[in-house]
């Protein structure tokens, strides 16, 4: 649905900063793109499932992908994208998330919820976006 979101946002005044998608179903051989846009995302390569987020391309920012959290969601089944950037000297996190529904590793093991938010209090300004089922 790749052609639906771009007229979506051609028929929008002002273009977005920022797109979060969840259950992206994409895979990592797969060449997303929407234009005037960069993408960080962090697919599944059984398709379903996946997250991104999309980037206006005159927006500065840095990707987190060296935490342990990055880490922890893959090993807990969860897709996770995080970015950095400022905005009116304000350091911001933006996060978008996935999480399958009637996830098991998610249903017996609250480490990744608890590593989860002990990341989201080290910072003042986050956004958290997703589908947390």
């Amino acid at each position: 649905r790749i052609g639906d979101l771009a007229s979506l946002i051609d028929s929008l005044p002002q273009l977005p900063s920022f797109i979060c998608l969840s259950e992206t179903w994409l895979k990592d051989s797969d060449h997303f793109s929407i234009p005037n846009y960069n993408l960080v995302a962090d697919n599944r390569e059984e398709l379903r499932g996946g997250s991104a987020i999309t980037v206006l391309k005159n927006i500065k920012f840095s990707v987190i992908n060296n935490h342990p959290l990055i880490f922890l969601s893959h090993n807990h089944n969860v897709n996770i994208c995080i970015i950095e950037f400022t905005f009116n000297n304000k350091q911001i996190i933006l996060i978008s998330i996935y999480n399958p529904p009637n996830n098991p590793a998610l249903n017996r093991n609250t480490s990744f919820w608890d590593r989860f938010f002990v990341f989201c209090d080290q910072y003042s300004n986050i956004i958290v976006l997703g589908d947390f089922n």
